[in-house]
């Protein structure tokens, strides 16, 4: 009988520290403001985003001006750009997302097309390129395919025409190239001129 009443006392005390940090936490949601990005009062040209000439934190968006949707809603922290980045296209499908953390590009860059299909995928470290890119025709055939390290690029390199031929074929390894670059004009000069 003791311990059925211990227990339920137990029972009856979590519950009241379950509700007070859940009270405590919901009171504690800030409300970031919406700005329009192509305001007046929005400085963007500095390093800082600044609004009505203060640092600005909060969502800055901006409208398509035929039909009044939503462009993007990007968010800034202290001026620096930071977390989640959306455009969207006119019908409301994401064009593109991608990632900052304290104004510095982080994580997946994806773009889409119109269709839904992938566009193309960037991997961010601390604002450079790092891991794969890879870049899509709006049917899914893949045109490219690279690889970066520090944002240069390293290790195995693809391109494609869009016939799906292949244009370049490389390896770069100890910063040095092998490979089928087929990037290269080889005409000769001297033709080129007389021509």
């Amino acid at each position: 009988m003791e311990v059925d009443i211990m227990v339920r006392q137990v029972q009856l005390l979590s519950r009241a520290c379950i509700a007070l940090v859940l009270g405590f936490s919901c009171n504690n949601l800030v409300q970031y403001p919406h700005v329009l990005k192509s305001s007046k009062e929005v400085n963007t040209f500095n390093k800082l985003v600044k609004y009505k000439g203060e640092v600005f934190t909060g969502y800055l968006y901006e409208m398509y001006p035929e039909s009044k949707d939503t462009m993007f809603v990007n968010f800034y922290n202290a001026g620096e750009k930071d977390g989640v980045w959306r455009k969207l296209y006119p019908s409301g499908k994401l064009k593109e997302i991608r990632y900052y953390k304290k104004g510095i590009k982080e994580g997946k860059y994806i773009g889409f097309f119109r269709n839904g299909n992938k566009s193309f995928e960037y991997n961010f470290r601390n604002g450079e390129y790092n891991g794969e890119y890879k870049v899509w025709r709006a049917d899914k055939m893949l045109l490219r395919v690279s690889n970066y390290k520090n944002g240069y690029e390293h290790g195995q390199q693809k391109i494609w025409y869009p016939d799906g031929r292949i244009k370049s074929n490389y390896i770069i390894k100890n910063g040095r190239r092998y490979g089928l670059l087929g990037i290269k004009n080889c005409i000769n000069v001297s033709d080129s001129i007389i021509n």
